[in-house]
């Protein structure tokens, strides 16, 4: 187990680079905030001292909690319906283990009709089952703080557009519809195998990208060795092509391999998709064509991951 630390200058670092994304998104910014518990609460203070007035004239404030004896949602005050609706909202909190929370929160506001969900935490877990929109340090499961970084980046999912999320497959979602992808040979396969192959396949994770309550797109990925993670599917819908989806799911990839010290990814792209893997850093391996029976021919490429930074933690750039 490690113990990191981090200072107050360093999380004030973090906020402000934070509160300057979040202003950028002009029209597009959430102006409904709302904390989670008493450390949203307090993180949500410290965001709004740190981006001063230009940030609080543009925020409204409804503080929601989850009560686990009644396992509901609670909000603060008003009518949240009538609070949220037509909204875009965002839910804070300092820090995401499990992410089951948070993962609520974020639905009952979907639930709302809000316009569209996004969230923040300053740390998250590497074994959370729900991902935040955006985040500034991501440490082991066993660690109980985090480290210090010379460059403090805050990390996200999709740098077009924060309105998504991400989290494991689970049982529930077996009856979910499907992906449409337009590949036969990813089509073919169900939440059910996919969730067989996690449960009984050591090391395969199945991720999910959500915007709102909608399975938008997937990523399915397994260490091959001690060096090498391997992405064996990374799927978006047909219809949102062109959304960044698949640029936020190849992110979420580097950070896993990040976090389990990976030398490479490795995947096999098919050579429709080259360029886009291209993009992303990817190179072209000397090995034949992998040839489908669905009529897909499929490319090896690999990337090298880079690691910056110093001390006990590892830097992982998203």
């Amino acid at each position: 187990m490690h113990t990191h630390f981090i200072g107050a200058e360093e999380v004030d670092a973090y906020l402000r680079e934070f509160v300057g994304r979040i202003l950028k998104l002009g029209e597009k910014m959430p102006t409904l905030w709302c904390p989670i518990g008493r450390s949203g609460s307090v993180l949500l203070e410290r965001l709004l001292r740190v981006g001063g007035q230009p940030l609080a004239d543009r925020v409204h404030v409804l503080s929601v909690s989850f009560e686990r004896d009644e396992n509901k949602v609670v909000f603060s005050d008003g009518d949240p319906k009538a609070d949220i609706k037509g909204r875009r909202v965002l839910v804070l909190d300092s820090s995401i283990h499990s992410g089951a929370t948070m993962y609520r929160v974020v639905q009952e506001i979907d639930a709302c009709s809000a316009e569209g969900v996004c969230s923040y935490s300053l740390v998250v877990k590497n074994g959370s089952n729900f991902v935040p929109s955006f985040w500034a340090v991501l440490i082991e499961d066993h660690d109980r703080a985090y480290f210090l970084l010379d460059e403090l980046p805050t990390q996200r999912l999709n740098r077009h557009d924060p309105y998504l999320h991400l989290r494991r497959l689970a049982h529930k979602d077996l009856n979910s519809p499907p992906v449409k992808s337009g590949l036969r040979s990813l089509d073919r396969i169900t939440w059910s195998d996919r969730y067989y192959d996690m449960v009984n396949s050591a090391g395969q994770m199945t991720y999910l990208l959500e915007v709102g309550s909608r399975i938008v797109g997937y990523l399915t990925c397994q260490s091959k060795d001690e060096r090498t993670l391997c992405i064996q599917e990374v799927a978006v819908d047909s219809a949102l092509a062109g959304h960044h989806l698949g640029g936020a799911l190849m992110r979420w990839g580097e950070t896993v391999a990040r976090c389990t010290q990976c030398e490479d990814i490795e995947l096999w792209a098919i050579a429709t998709q080259v360029d886009f893997y291209k993009r992303q850093g990817f190179e072209h391996m000397p090995k034949p064509p992998m040839e489908l029976a669905e009529g897909e021919s499929y490319l090896l490429m690999r990337k090298r991951i880079v690691y910056t930074g110093g001390g006990n933690g590892l830097r992982a750039d998203c």
